[in-house]
């Protein structure tokens, strides 16, 4: 059975795989906001951000005409006991590239899988035990 909350928010599009969704308003925001010469880096951002197993990563605007970029950070096994993270941009964000707000995403994401794979570890030593 599947639940879905009721929120005035669209739906994430999953578009670049199982562990990387966005809303419209990011891809909007993201389109008027990347630099041509940084085509590159960010294919790089959202490619290592689509192939995690561990972590999923949900990318959004803080409101419908907004070019803020927020996401939400939270480990695929909820049963891990691993706390969501809501990491946004900060208050200069027109002023700055988004390049640099996706590479702390990457960052936030490999600290998370690691508290992954200490719990799962930590897991399999109790199921062990009993």
């Amino acid at each position: 059975m599947q639940v879905n909350g009721i929120t005035n928010n669209p739906q994430p599009k999953q578009s670049f795989g199982m562990s990387l969704s966005m809303h419209d308003g990011a891809v909007a925001a993201l389109r008027k906001r990347v630099k041509d010469a940084d085509f590159e880096k960010l294919n790089n951002i959202l490619n290592n951000l689509k192939e995690r197993k561990e972590v999923g990563v949900t990318l959004y605007t803080t409101s419908p005409n907004s070019t803020r970029l927020m996401a939400n950070l939270y480990p695929t096994n909820i049963s891990l006991d691993i706390q969501t993270r809501y990491p946004k941009e900060g208050l200069f964000h027109q002023f700055r590239n988004p390049i640099k707000y996706l590479a702390s995403l990457v960052d936030k994401a490999n600290a998370m899988e690691r508290e992954v794979a200490k719990a799962k570890a930590r897991n399999d030593v109790f199921d062990k035990l009993g």
